[in-house]
């Protein structure tokens, strides 16, 4: 398969928003602003598609409303950069249904997270044009925004770097801030690294998913090779430590694991549960019993904040012994 590097974008250009789960009107509107503007304060333009803001049962509009958003804003000369506004549950709907052509002829940056890794991968795999995991609109409109999470789609996708390396930011939020009463701060703590849980060192091709959407991938058509490849894993802050141990464990059967030659996981949300007495280590050593491979996790993506922007599809080194990760080239 051909490797399709997409256009970077440049100060004064634009991103165009689109919602492929759940519409925006579920968020405050002070905050999806609030989104809007750090964007702006960035040099960078910011156009909402209609469909962001439609209701149809529990998705932003139709599949068809959502399909044709996606091809409206790619045949878009105007639109430089495709970004989600959030995740939710239901992108795969639209994989069947996209025009993977009209994408090849048109290629720009597509990011998000959480359930939009579907499409991500989807994408990848049936054009070839790296994809990018990493902020949403709301990973910008949270309380105590981190500049890290600028700095690193900055550096990936604005002002691309020949070689990039994942940074660990000085601070770190998790909490549930959406759920208190005084929603309007985060609890901050220090950030102590990376985490090493097996040692060793590989390079390969990324592969990147939410650890609860990619088991809705795999089998399809839509789904990338693991052959040889790095896989980054993040896991949603509603999931608890037994669902996780559940999603972990089908990939361990589905032959996942043993076909990598690495993986990296990012953090995961106090939300989740894991504690003293319910370990993610135990977790991990159970998933990955018998195989030889390095792993990294507590790693800046996914739930929690800051995220790092990951790119789908170009290679990458990981060692545990100076516990970096290393975008090997430019991929834009």
């Amino acid at each position: 398969m051909k490797i399709i590097k997409p256009p970077r974008i440049n100060n004064g250009e634009t991103i165009g928003v689109i919602a492929l789960s759940i519409p925006i009107t579920e968020c405050k509107e002070e905050v999806i602003q609030k989104g809007y503007r750090i964007l702006k304060n960035h040099g960078l333009k910011v156009v909402e598609h209609p469909q962001c803001r439609k209701i149809y049962g529990h998705s932003a509009g139709t599949i068809e409303d959502r399909v044709r958003a996606i091809h409206e804003f790619f045949e878009n000369k105007e639109i430089s950069c495709i970004m989600t506004f959030w995740g939710g549950y239901n992108s795969n709907q639209l994989l069947e249904y996209i025009n993977y052509d009209l994408i090849k002829r048109n290629p720009k940056i597509f990011i998000g997270f959480s359930d939009t890794t579907s499409l991500l991968l989807g994408i990848y795999k049936k054009t070839g044009l790296i994809t990018f995991m990493g902020p949403s609109v709301i990973s910008f409109a949270k309380p105590d925004f981190f500049e890290y999470t600028w700095s690193s789609f900055s550096d990936t996708c604005v002002k691309p770097k020949k070689k990039t390396v994942i940074g660990t930011p000085k601070y770190y939020a998790d909490d549930a801030f959406y759920l208190r009463k005084d929603d309007e701060h985060r609890k901050i703590k220090k950030n102590d690294g990376v985490r090493v849980f097996r040692v060793g060192s590989a390079r390969g091709k990324i592969v990147a998913a939410n650890i609860e959407t990619l088991g809705s991938v795999i089998d399809t058509p839509y789904c990338p090779s693991f052959i040889g490849r790095i896989l980054f894993l993040e896991g949603s802050e509603e999931t608890n430590t037994a669902q996780l141990h559940h999603y972990l464990t089908g990939l361990r059967q589905q032959g996942v694991f043993s076909k990598i030659k690495g993986i990296v996981f990012g953090k995961f949300a106090t939300n989740s549960g894991f504690n003293k007495a319910d370990r993610l280590e135990d977790v991990l050593e159970d998933i990955l019993k018998g195989l030889n491979i390095p792993v990294l996790y507590d790693v800046s993506f996914g739930h929690t904040d800051p995220i790092a922007t990951i790119p789908i599809g170009t290679s990458c080194l990981i060692d545990t012994k100076t516990r970096k990760i290393q975008i090997s080239r430019s991929v834009i």
